[in-house]
């Protein structure tokens, strides 16, 4: 009987204590977030990360023109953070979708830079921090995160094609018995460009200024092309190629380096066949950024390196026809016969 009494104080601060916790989950902070008209790109702020003085509300993000950042003639896309300069008290992350390329398209991965004003003036191209690619199979799109310290513009080089990956031979027809190599490709690039004309500082054409900008897979470095979601190449709605699947295979490669590894199928009888490259894969590289800004009266150069995941589609698929036919048709020596039988040395003519 005396622990009764004990057994319903256990219970009583059982309910206080999941009645603390669930209040504690209540009331959890949550992150400011902002959204562009297009839908495209979301802001996430942390609680306590914007500055004394600034409002949430006055928080926008919103897609301008490429051509009010950049006179190049490029493919840019472009997005402003507002308040310009504001500088967080804790990271925030910027997401942005792009469609992702369709099926049997050369895949090519946009990079994502941050451009700024420097102290004196000077326009100033940053990479952001923890950048992630991720594609989302439900809307076909590529999805990019990254983090940032201080508001102005970003945008997508979608020109920038850092590494392109393509996969051969894309059709064919082949014999049973012949084996097909299905080659995946993954190749680093360097990509330069230059834009005049930025529309930095209070006085555009008084400020005439040029950047340079080459984007490189850091030198020195090496880059990984890992597995992603159970990447791997499968053969589909048919039985006249082998095997059924193959796993991607992992590779630790050097900056210069392109990834490139055959998958071999083999063609076991007479009828059509598809390779499709399912899941995704992922590649971790650091990105190296050079930029140089040249103006009449200065010129300076800044370098700097950020570490880059990106996750891409396996999305080219191959189609492939087997015939127990021969190709080409060989042509021999005509075969002599005897049409009497007699000549020994002969075969018989039938």
């Amino acid at each position: 009987m005396k622990r009764k009494p004990l057994i319903a104080l256990l219970l009583l601060g059982g309910i206080v204590a999941l009645t603390v916790f669930f209040m504690g989950e209540a009331v959890k902070p949550k992150p400011l977030i902002a959204a562009s008209d297009d839908g495209m790109a979301q802001l996430s702020i942390p609680d306590g990360a914007l500055p004394e003085g600034v409002a949430p509300e006055s928080v926008t993000i919103r897609a301008v023109p490429a051509k009010d950042l950049f006179a190049d003639g490029q493919a840019h896309v472009v997005y402003k953070l507002e308040p310009d300069g504001t500088v967080l008290n804790a990271p925030a992350q910027v997401r942005l979708s792009l469609p992702a390329p369709a099926p049997g398209e050369p895949l090519a991965l946009p990079v994502l830079l941050h451009y700024s004003t420097g102290p004196d003036g000077e326009p100033l191209v940053e990479a952001p921090e923890e950048v992630t690619v991720e594609y989302d199979e439900a809307t076909k799109t590529m999805r990019y995160t990254a983090s940032i310290g201080h508001f102005s513009s970003f945008s997508a080089e979608t020109d920038a094609n850092l590494f392109t990956i393509t996969a051969a031979p894309q059709t064919g027809t082949f014999s049973v018995g012949d084996t097909i190599n299905r080659t995946l490709t993954v190749t680093p690039k360097t990509y330069s460009y230059t834009n005049k004309h930025l529309p930095w500082g209070e006085n555009r054409e008084a400020r005439a200024t040029y950047l340079d900008v080459t984007l490189s897979v850091g030198n020195g470095t090496r880059w990984q092309l890992v597995n992603h979601n159970g990447s791997e190449m499968i053969v589909f709605n048919s039985t006249a190629l082998t095997p059924a699947s193959q796993p991607l295979v992992e590779k630790d490669i050097g900056a210069t380096q392109a990834y490139t590894h055959a998958y071999p199928f083999t063609c076991a009888k007479e009828g059509d066949g598809t390779v499709i490259d399912r899941g995704a894969f992922a590649i971790i590289y650091t990105l190296q950024i050079e930029s140089k800004y040249r103006h009449e009266k200065r010129q300076d150069v800044r370098r700097e390196s950020r570490y880059h995941v990106a996750s891409v589609p396996s999305s080219m698929n191959g189609n492939y026809t087997c015939s127990d036919k021969p190709l080409m048709q060989r042509v021999g020596p005509p075969i002599l016969c005897d049409p009497t039988g007699k000549n020994k040395l002969l075969v018989p003519c039938p």
